[in-house]
């Protein structure tokens, strides 16, 4: 809840670092030819480095760049992480194998075959069926891609031949697949023909299963040579890469099996340690299916971590999370099924999940087509898809207490810090949000030991705005905060030596952490910062 405030703050608090850098240029304020030679230069520089005025949302449009929060009619501010956790597409769930034929056949013609004569042997008909994932039964599949292709060869046939190819279920337009392959007598040839735009329907009677027929029929031009009846075929023939647009039938039984994923929880990114209470949390997870197939899921694990897996995970477990969660199937083509659930602090652990400060929720799910078992009449598109989305919403009411922060950000002052007598920041700012913050910035060298330190000791730099009790939780004004600190010389120069600055910051809500408040829309925070610098030069 407060992370996110504190980020753009420590971004004000750069600016004003990085403005201290001005001591290596000062000259350029300055025509140096016009000062008498010889002697000692003493200028006093205030300048004025930031005046901002920044409301609750500049803030969060600042850090959640995709605008992920949401706001109420009263201008109360919720945030919300959403991430598709499952995603299973159609031509992966539904993959068709290639499929290899490879037959060969026997044929005869009666009669002599002299140059520029034509026999017609009787039709081969060839009966293929596809085999499928999980026994998985078509009735019809719409090709939008996909080749059927051949390794023809003949080991004995002395004349050349065109081979008619003709599948009778796969129609275009109504019109059946009809392809002619020339074969040149001695020679191996390799058609292809393309699958797009077929209707396949496949035979499922009798027995039969995803059954394709195919037929042959084989004219020999006649070469003047003999007729050496019975010749052979070996055709080589195998579908390829086929894609569908639509396809029906029974998928049977297919296993879901898919990776962990994870809902990042931005807003905790920079948690160090402490302890916020959002008062009301929750998750919910949406279910999107637009396979004509019922599918059931389980959850084999989902938890929030602070860290890497294994390292502070709290489980969300209780009765908001059916097991199993049961998807019913989209009601027609092009249709979706939603199903969702829904977990708060009433029926689940979510309250203790979120409480750990995470920065991600993890889950992993796995499942099952037509749970059911039996036959069944399922359909898809090659649009179809299960999506799974999990929506993490922390509504900005609770409290937060002993909340740090850190960050290290890059940071260097030049060389020139010995001209400079004494650094005087003031920090005066104007709090209308309902948060202390009491922060400390260290400058770190090449190795990353500490230098110094900006404020000594750590000071409070935002007074918490006072609220108002239930049900707004809301400031009634705003507070006022000036903070100074010196840098004298010796403690100066040692800073040419920093290459970066960790900034350090412990939040607490009003009265230490004790009250429970609420963010809105309106909340500012103005900012007023200045730098005086005191510099010591000879020249």
């Amino acid at each position: 809840m407060k992370s996110t405030f504190t980020n753009r703050y420590i971004t004000i608090l750069m600016l004003l670092l990085l403005a201290s850098g001005m001591s290596s240029c000062y000259k350029d304020r300055f025509d140096v030819n016009k000062i008498e030679q010889g002697g000692t230069w003493s200028p006093d520089v205030a300048v004025p480095l930031i005046y901002s005025n920044l409301t609750m949302k500049d803030i969060l449009d600042d850090y959640n760049h995709d605008n992920l929060y949401v706001e109420d009619g009263t201008g109360f501010l919720y945030l919300v992480y959403t991430k598709n956790i499952l995603s299973q597409k159609a031509e992966d769930l539904l993959a068709i194998p290639n499929q290899n034929l490879n037959s060969s056949f026997n044929f005869s013609v009666t009669g002599a075959l002299p140059f520029g004569t034509d026999l017609t042997a009787a039709p081969n008909t060839v009966n293929y069926s596809f085999a499928m994932p999980n026994n998985a039964v078509i009735n019809e599949l719409d090709a939008k891609d996909g080749m059927f292709n051949f390794v023809v060869y003949s080991s004995n046939l002395n004349h050349n031949a065109t081979i008619n190819v003709s599948i009778p279920q796969a129609t275009m337009g109504g019109v059946p697949f009809n392809q002619n392959i020339e074969y040149t007598a001695g020679s191996s040839v390799s058609p292809q023909f393309s699958l797009n735009g077929y209707k396949i329907l496949f035979d499922n009677t009798g027995g039969n299963q995803n059954r394709l027929s195919i037929t042959y029929t084989v004219t020999l031009h006649g070469s003047g040579g003999a007729n050496n009846s019975p010749y052979n075929f070996s055709l080589g023939e195998y579908f390829q890469d086929i894609k569908f647009s639509k396809i029906l039938g029974d998928f049977k039984q297919i296993l879901l099996d898919m990776p962990n994923d994870t809902v990042s929880i931005r807003i905790f990114n920079k948690t160090i340690e402490g302890n916020v209470n959002f008062e009301n949390p929750m998750v919910h997870v949406y279910a999107y299916n637009s396979f004509g197939m019922p599918l059931q899921l389980t959850f084999n694990s989902f938890f929030s971590t602070d860290g890497p897996v294994g390292t502070s995970n709290v489980a969300l477990t209780g009765t908001g999370i059916p097991s199993p969660w049961n998807i019913g199937a989209a009601s027609g083509l092009g249709q979706i099924m939603e199903t969702h659930f829904d977990l708060d602090k009433t029926n689940s652990t979510i309250w203790d999940a979120i409480a750990t400060s995470p920065k991600k929720f993890i889950a992993d799910i796995s499942g099952l087509s037509n749970p059911g078992g039996g036959i069944s009449n399922n359909f898809a598109l090659d649009t179809s898809r299960l999506n799974v989305d999990a929506q993490v919403e922390i509504p900005l009411f609770g409290k937060a207490w002993n909340f740090i922060l850190g960050d290290t950000i890059d940071l260097e002052f030049g060389q020139d810090m010995d001209k400079v007598e004494f650094m005087l920041f003031k920090i005066n700012t104007t709090n209308g949000f309902p948060v202390e913050a009491i922060q400390q910035m260290y400058f770190l060298n090449d190795a990353g030991h500490a230098i110094d330190s900006l404020l000594v000791p750590e000071q409070q730099t935002l007074a918490a705005a006072p609220c108002n009790g239930a049900p707004d939780y809301k400031v009634t004004q705003s507070v006022q905060k000036l903070t100074e600190s010196r840098l004298d010389h010796n403690r100066v120069v040692p800073l040419k030596n920093c290459k970066k600055i960790f900034i350090r910051a412990k939040l607490l809500t009003s009265q230490s952490g004790t009250e429970l408040v609420k963010f809105y829309s309106d909340y500012s925070l103005l900012v007023r910062i200045a730098l005086r610098v005191k510099f010591d030069v000879n020249y």
